[in-house]
C-alpha cells in the first residue's frame, strides 16, 4: 500500500467516514419505530441513506434492515466547526446488521475552537450486532469496524468527547473488522480527546477481525488523549480472528487492554479493563498495560484482564511493559480455573500475574473445562519470562490435601528473577508449603505430615488412659 493511500484512509478513519459514504438519514428525535419513514430526515436507512441517531430513541423488534444500509452513527457527529452536543439511543430486540462502520458515541471533526460531545447507547435484547464489510468502489479495501466511545479528529484548540455504551443480552457482537472500546486519538494542535466506552455482553460472544482494543490512547501532534475502555462478557468468548492484509498477505490478530502511545507531542493516558466469566479468549497477540511511543510523545497505560473459568489462547502475550517515552505502565492478568496457552508470555517489570487456586466448578460449567481443569489457574506456554510479580491466591475456605501439588507454570523455558506471593492459606498449611522452581516448572507442593514416633504414641495413650480413670 502506498504512503499516500495509507494517509488518505487514515484521515478518513479519523473523521469517522468512508471514502465514498452516502449522505445520512437522521433520526428526528423522540421515541419511535425504526421502520417508520416519517421518523427520519430522508426515510428509513438504506444503501443510499446511512443511519444517524443523534437524539431520541429508535426502537425495533424485527431485524433492522438486515444489512441494507451503510454505516450507523448513534450519538455522534464529525463536522468542521462549532459547539455541539449530541445524544442518541437505539433499542432493539432483534438483529442489527450494519455494513461499514458502526459508531456508538463518537466525537470528531476539524476547524479551530471546535467543541463537540457525542454520547450514544445501543441496547439489544436477544439480537446480534452484525458488522459486515463495505466494499469501497474505488479502492480494494473492505471497510468494517465497531467503535464504542471514540474521540478523534484534527484542528486547532479542539475538544472532542466520545461516550459510548453497548449493552446486549442473549446476543453477540460479530464484526468483520476491528472493535474499539474507548479510544482517544487523532491529531492537531493544542487539542484534547476524551473517550469512554463500555461493552456489556451477557450470553453472547465478542468476535472481531484483526484487532480488538479496550482502552487505547494513540495519536499525533500536540494533543492530549484520555481513554477509558471497559468490556464485560459473561457466558461468552472473545475471539479475534486473523485479518489478511490484501497487499502483503500478512495475517494479524491482536487484543489490547490498556495501551497508550503516539508520535509528535501527543500525551496519552489509557485505562482498559476486560472481564470474562465462563468464556475463552483467543488472539494471536495480547497486550495488557503497555505504554510507549516515539518522538516527543508521552504515554501512561493501565490494563487489567480477568478471566474466570476459561482459557486464554495466544501466540505471544505481554503484560506491564514500559517502552520509549512511556511515563508509567501497569498490567494485571487474573486467571481462575483455566489456562494461559501459547508460545510466549512476558510479565514485565510493571506487570503482575495472579493465579487462583482451589476454585469450585461453576454451574453450568463451560464445555472446555474438565474436573481436572477447574482446580486452579495455570500457565502452559513454551517460553515464560517474568520480571514483575506472581501471586497464587487460594479460594476462600480451600483446604489442600497432604501431599497435594499445583503445577502453576509448565514451560519449555522459565526465566526471570521473581518471587511468588501465596495468599489465602491458614498458618498450618502455609508452614507446610514449598515453592519448587526449575528451568521448566513452577510448583506449589504441600508436605505430608510426618508420622508420630512410638514414644509420642505411647504418651498419647497414657494421657487418654489417665483421663478415663479420672472420670470414674
Amino acid at each position: 500500500m502506498s504512503g499516500t493511500r495509507v494517509a488518505v484512509l487514515a484521515c478518513l478513519a479519523l473523521l469517522g467516514v468512508s471514502s465514498h459514504a452516502p449522505a445520512q438519514t437522521e433520526w428526528l428525535g423522540g421515541t419511535g419505530d425504526w421502520f417508520e419513514p416519517s421518523n427520519w430526515t430522508a426515510g428509513v436507512p438504506s444503501q443510499t441513506n446511512p443511519a444517524a441517531v443523534n437524539t431520541g430513541s429508535a426502537r425495533f423488534d424485527t431485524p433492522a434492515t438486515a444489512g441494507e444500509f451503510i454505516g450507523l452513527t448513534v450519538g455522534g457527529r464529525s463536522s468542521t466547526r462549532g459547539v455541539d452536543i449530541t445524544e442518541g439511543q437505539v433499542l432493539g430486540e432483534a438483529d442489527l446488521t450494519v455494513t461499514g462502520l458502526a459508531d456508538i458515541g463518537i466525537a470528531g471533526g476539524t476547524g479551530q475552537g471546535t467543541v463537540r460531545t457525542g454520547e450514544g447507547r445501543l441496547i439489544l435484547r436477544g439480537g446480534d450486532l452484525v458488522n459486515e464489510p463495505y466494499q469501497d468502489p474505488f479502492f480494494p479495501d473492505q471497510v468494517a469496524g465497531v467503535r464504542i466511545g471514540t474521540a478523534s479528529g484534527t484542528g486547532t484548540d479542539t475538544v472532542f468527547t466520545g461516550l459510548g455504551l453497548v449493552r446486549m443480552t442473549g446476543g453477540s457482537v460479530r464484526s468483520a473488522g476491528f472493535v474499539e472500546v474507548g479510544r482517544a486519538g487523532g491529531t492537531g494542535t493544542r487539542g484534547e480527546r476524551h473517550a469512554m466506552g463500555e461493552l456489556q455482553l451477557v450470553g453472547g460472544d465478542l468476535i472481531g477481525a484483526g484487532g480488538v482494543t479496550i482502552g487505547t490512547a494513540s495519536g499525533t501532534g500536540s494533543t492530549d488523549g484520555f481513554a477509558n475502555g471497559r468490556a464485560s462478557i459473561v457466558g461468552g468468548d472473545l475471539i479475534v480472528e486473523p485479518l489478511i492484509d490484501p497487499f502483503n498477505e500478512d495475517a494479524f490478530s491482536s487484543l489490547s487492554v490498556g495501551s497508550a502511545g503516539g508520535t509528535g507531542q501527543f500525551d496519552g493516558s489509557a485505562v482498559g479493563v476486560l472481564y470474562i466469566d465462563r468464556g475463552d479468549v483467543a488472539a494471536n497477540s495480547v497486550r495488557v498495560g503497555v505504554a510507549g511511543g516515539i518522538s516527543n510523545s508521552t504515554s501512561r497505560a493501565e490494563g487489567r484482564m480477568m478471566v474466570r473459568y476459561g482459557d486464554v489462547r495466544m501466540q505471544e502475550m505481554t503484560v506491564g511493559t514500559l517502552g520509549s517515552n512511556g511515563v508509567s505502565a501497569s498490567g494485571l492478568v487474573e486467571l481462575a480455573a483455566g489456562a494461559i496457552q501459547g508460545e510466549s508470555l512476558v510479565i514485565g517489570e510493571f506487570g503482575e500475574l495472579v493465579l487462583e487456586l482451589g476454585g469450585a466448578l461453576p454451574a453450568p460449567a463451560p464445555s472446555s473445562l474438565t474436573v481436572a481443569d477447574v482446580a486452579f489457574g495455570k500457565v502452559r506456554v513454551d517460553e515464560v519470562q517474568i520480571a514483575g510479580g506472581l501471586t497464587a491466591r487460594f479460594a476462600a475456605g480451600f483446604r489442600p490435601e497432604a501431599g497435594q501439588h499445583f503445577d502453576l507454570i509448565v514451560a519449555d523455558q522459565l526465566t526471570g528473577a521473581f518471587s511468588v506471593e501465596v495468599l489465602g492459606l491458614d498458618p498450618f498449611w502455609r508452614d507446610r508449603l514449598t515453592v519448587v522452581r526449575t528451568p521448566t516448572l513452577l510448583r506449589l507442593q504441600f508436605a505430608v505430615p510426618e508420622p508420630a514416633s512410638a514414644g509420642t504414641v505411647a504418651m498419647a495413650f497414657a494421657a487418654l488412659s489417665l483421663r478415663s480413670r479420672s472420670r470414674r
